[in-house]
């Protein structure tokens, strides 16, 4: 990796051509996990990353249409961003989209590993729990739904899960 410097030179491309032609051509879609602006290729582009900002989902929820923010794999920056947020979250309204169920209570626990589960719709839970819900009424996806009110309702959080089957 290299150090930029103020003699260095830096162009920013605002003007592109396309080509088509007949022929597949190999690309590439990725992320770097650790750097938000990095060197690629043996010319020395140097490439900034997309912002933080989460990809969206519309999904159905009490509330209506809501844009739900889709957090990536485990360990990328959209689950490290989501298990902060999870954690420091108060109210209501803290949702997001897991790619599975796995992945889904995988995040929970990451997040808020002493919540503990409880039985679907159950009504004798614990005032803090989470459960897994299948599709319904108010939501077109299956989901978890937590609650953690154990500080109280000003300190604590609500929100859900959601995955794709």
């Amino acid at each position: 990796m290299s150090n930029i410097y103020c003699s260095t030179t830096v162009l920013l491309v605002e003007n592109f051509d396309v080509e088509l032609t007949d022929k597949p051509v190999k690309v590439y879609n990725f992320q770097v996990e650790d750097f938000h602006t990095y060197y690629a290729g043996g010319l020395g582009v140097l490439v900034h990353n997309a912002s933080n900002e989460y990809k969206t989902k519309t999904v159905r929820t009490a509330k209506g249409e809501e844009k739900i923010p889709i957090v990536d794999k485990p360990g990328s920056p959209s689950w490290k961003q989501a298990v902060k947020e999870l954690r420091s979250a108060r109210k209501k309204g803290n949702n997001y989209i897991a790619s599975n169920r796995q992945q889904a209570e995988q995040l929970i626990n990451e997040a808020m590993p002493d919540l503990p589960k409880a039985e679907t719709y159950a009504t004798n839970a614990p005032k803090s729990n989470y459960q897994i819900h299948p599709i319904d009424n108010e939501y077109n996806m299956p989901h978890i739904c937590y609650h953690d009110w154990a500080k109280g309702k000003h300190n604590g959080s609500a929100g859900h899960i959601f995955w794709e089957e």
